[in-house]
């Protein structure tokens, strides 16, 4: 998870990439740039699906928060759920389901 509080979509995933974690499925950021260029040249190896794993980057916003009117607190939470491509990935690959992680992702939150 990522807590931004600027920044575009390409910074993200730059940042994520330079601490060893690149996001699944991102072409441009996932340490072999040749990945890249063949699925830009529409040409992609029979290997590269397997090693994206999935057939888009995984950004995904599960929250934004900001400033709402008429609101108990400054600040209010607007939550939307793990993508399914995403929660079948989950549950096939982590070692905890996609309930779990979403279990998880609201306990987090709260703190936010």
């Amino acid at each position: 998870l990522a807590f931004p509080k600027t920044g575009r979509q390409h910074q993200i995933r730059a940042h994520a990439a330079h601490y060893g974690y690149p996001l699944l499925g991102d072409k441009l950021y996932n340490g072999d740039p040749g990945i890249f260029m063949r699925f830009q040249d529409e040409i992609p190896q029979e290997t590269d699906p397997r090693i994206m794993e999935i057939d888009r980057q995984a950004l995904h916003a599960l929250a934004l928060k900001f400033p709402y009117p008429n609101q108990d607190s400054d600040k209010k939470i607007f939550r939307a759920p793990i993508p399914l491509d995403l929660k079948s990935w989950i549950d096939e690959k982590l070692e905890m389901n996609s309930d779990q992680a979403e279990k998880k992702i609201e306990k987090i939150l709260k703190d936010w």
